[in-house]
């Protein structure tokens, strides 16, 4: 109660990824998030134009998985999704 709802925070992570791959101080640099599962999940719909109701896409990402995304030219591609570079 109170929080907010996975609309709220799929177009807050949207904005805050398109703010991010917009700034040209970072062009031609790799950049680093982490982050937990609900607001990746929410940047990844909002790179693929989901609908709320494919907000969790695969699932959540196993602890420590890597996604991997890459901006060109304006265009967000999504390359790798929920790699493990560990073994258990």
């Amino acid at each position: 109660k109170g929080g907010e709802s996975f609309e709220q925070v799929q177009k807050r992570a949207g904005e805050f990824i398109e703010e991010l791959c917009g700034k040209r101080q970072y062009q031609e640099s790799n950049v680093l998030i982490t982050t937990h599962g609900a607001a990746l999940a929410g940047i990844l719909n909002h790179i693929r134009g989901g609908s709320i109701e494919e907000y969790w896409g695969i699932g959540v990402h196993k602890n420590c998985a890597v996604t991997i995304l890459d901006v060109t030219d304006g265009i967000i591609t999504l390359v790798e999704e929920g790699k493990i570079y560990y073994n258990m």
